[in-house]
This record gives C-alpha cells, structure tokens and sequence, in this order.
C-alpha cells in the first residue's frame, strides 16, 4: 500500500504539471486515502495540497476549504512530522481566510503553519505563505521590511526563483499602491526591464501568468506616474499577450486564475482610457468572482480598482456585490440610498369624499 500510495502522489503531479487537473485531482484523492491507510502521512498530505492548487486555480474557494478542513482533520494528534504537514493547511486556508477579507483569522493560520511547514521542505507553499502574510500586514498599513521571497527560493529550479522574485517586486508595488509618497525602487525597473513575455515551460504556466500579470500592474503604475509613448506602447503590447492567454486559460477551465487576469485587463483598458472595454473586462471578473467570494484580490488594486468599481456600480453591474466591495475600501457612496417611511398626509394624490364613502360603505350588505 506504501509504493502504490506513493505512486499514485507523484502521478499526480505530473497529471497537475501537464494541466491535466481533473485527472489529477482523481488520483490526489486515491493517494490521500491510501495514505491514510498506510500512516503515510507525507504522501497522503501532499497530495491533499495538489488538491488545494487544483481548487486554488478553478476558483473553487468553498471546496479549497474543505480539503483544508479534511487534511487537518485526518490527524488530530500526531507526531513532529504529521503537525508539520498540517501546516500545508493552515497556509492554504490563511490565504483562503485573506482572499475573503478575514485579516485577523488569516493571520492566526498563517502564522501557525508557517511555524510547522519548515520541516516539511515544501519551498513552494513557504514562499506562497511568506507572501500572503506580507500582504496581509501591508493592507493593515505596516511598511516594514519583509522576508526576501527570492532568497528562500534561491536553491530551488529556476522557475521558481522567477516567480518568487516577482512576488518581491509585487510587495513592492503594494506598497507603493497603498502609500503615495513611496517612489520606485531601482530593483523594480531593474525587473520590469529584464522581464520578457513568454510562456517558457508548460509545468511553471501558473507561476509564469503570474509573472506577466505582475509586469502588467507595474507598467499601469508607471504610465500612470510617468505618460509616455515608450511605456504606452510597452502596455499595448502586454495588453495583446495576456489578452491572449485567455483562451489557453479558458480551455483549462482555471477560473481563480482567471478572475485575476480579467482584473488586471481591465486596469491596463482604463489606463489606457479605454473604458467601455475596461468595464467589459470588469463585468467577467464580477460574474465570475462573486459566488466563490474573492475581496482582496479587488482591494489590493487600490485608488483606480476603486474608480474601476464605481463605474461598474453606475452601469448597474453585479450592483449588490460591487457595493460590498467599494464598502471594503470605505467608499461612503457605495451605501444602499435609506427609503424613509412615509409620513401622514404625505400621499400625493389623496383620496376623494366621494371614494372615502365607497371605502365605509364595503363593510355593510350592499352589493
């Protein structure tokens, strides 16, 4: 039961790394009830965190938490090693508990799990957890410094070095986003010159969206500081490219990843002053973010995702779901209009003697 359960974990992922997900969230099932049954812990919750990525990347944010909850559950008590996995958990579900805008329990999880996922060796979910918790204490207005993203991936395969060095400069842009007299740092126009836009590796396509999507927010912000020809162009050019991803993304069904990049079309449409576009860009992102839930992934835009949403609201799109959100970035106009009762003698057009004696004669026998 071991070898097969093993097996059927590392067949996984390689099903996940060819984006072949359905058939990969299969087999992670089969080889976390096998390792149940053969006290493979490592195994069992390995594969329950291929699950939370297939989850993670079709925007299936309720299922992302009850594989959470059936991981942590499977050991209430265990040794060093079974609590350490847990912490895989308690990552994903911090990171859930963040995109849904729940700052102080997203706190607790991450915290803790990033306390017991050293010993597991799981690189990928350290940088992810490292991340979220650095974003987390920028929307709380903290603008220390924060761990270097690339330097705990630095012995790892190159695609995640890229993608841990981008995160690193997203922190960056985020607080730039939330304090106005932070300027650009030479590290970021460093990265954003050395980036270049290619899909170089089939298993690292969701880092490498990422990436792009990151280079995207970095050039709105710098044509928005800056206008200029070179950089209008530069945006143009990203706009195609990530424009089409879309159907690649579509055919893979990943709608979480989606949601984010519809987001970030619509920012580089209403930086480049196409509105109507930007609010079509929008109304998907809207449509396919509300049932699941996501907050943050709005909020951490800033000043023009809260333009972009008051837009959406006059146009009458989601109108309840996009109150709520400009509600979160304590927009007083999002507030549902107050419907005062009406007051006596207030009617416009009162009734007549005539109907009034209509009205008394009701209660008697006449037909």
């Amino acid at each position: 039961v071991y070898k097969r359960q093993t097996l059927f974990f590392r067949l996984g992922f390689c099903y996940l790394d060819l984006g072949k997900d359905e058939q990969a969230d299969r087999i992670f099932s089969q080889a976390f009830d096998l390792g149940l049954a053969s006290e493979n812990r490592y195994a069992a919750h390995g594969a329950n965190y291929g699950r939370m990525v297939i989850a993670w990347r079709h925007g299936q944010l309720n299922r992302l938490a009850a594989i959470c909850r059936q991981t942590q559950d499977a050991y209430t008590t265990g040794d060093d090693q079974g609590q350490s996995l847990n912490g895989i958990a308690l990552i994903m579900e911090g990171r859930l508990l963040y995109e849904r805008n729940d700052l102080v329990d997203a706190e607790s999880r991450l915290v803790e799990g990033l306390k017991l996922i050293k010993r597991a060796g799981m690189t990928e979910l350290l940088i992810k957890g490292n991340y979220t918790l650095a974003c987390l204490k920028i929307a709380q207005g903290m603008q220390a410094p924060f761990p270097e993203l690339q330097k705990m991936a630095i012995n790892s395969h190159p695609e995640l070095v890229a993608f841990a060095a981008a995160l690193d400069v997203q922190l960056q842009l985020f607080k730039i986003i939330t304090s106005k007299d932070i300027p650009f740092e030479n590290d970021i126009s460093q990265w954003v010159a050395n980036h270049q836009l290619q899909w170089k590796n089939q298993s690292s396509y969701d880092w490498e969206i990422v990436e792009n999507l990151i280079y995207a927010r970095v050039l709105c912000w710098q044509y928005k500081a800056q206008p200029n020809p070179k950089l209008k162009s530069r945006l143009k050019q990203v706009l195609e490219f990530i424009m089409g991803q879309c159907q690649t993304l579509e055919g893979l069904n990943w709608k979480g990843i989606l949601v984010e990049v519809n987001i970030v079309l619509a920012l580089m449409l209403y930086t480049l002053d196409r509105r109507a576009k930007a609010l079509t860009a929008m109304e998907k992102a809207l449509a396919m973010a509300e049932a699941p839930g996501y907050r943050r992934i709005f909020l951490d835009e800033g000043q023009p995702m809260r333009e972009l949403l008051q837009q959406a609201l006059s146009a009458g799109v989601r109108v309840e779901y996009t109150r709520q959100l400009l509600l979160g970035f304590g927009d007083p106009t999002a507030k549902s209009p107050s419907i005062s009762p009406p007051q006596p003698g207030a009617f416009i057009d009162p009734l007549s003697e005539r109907e009034l004696q209509v009205l008394r004669l009701l209660k008697t026998s006449l037909s």
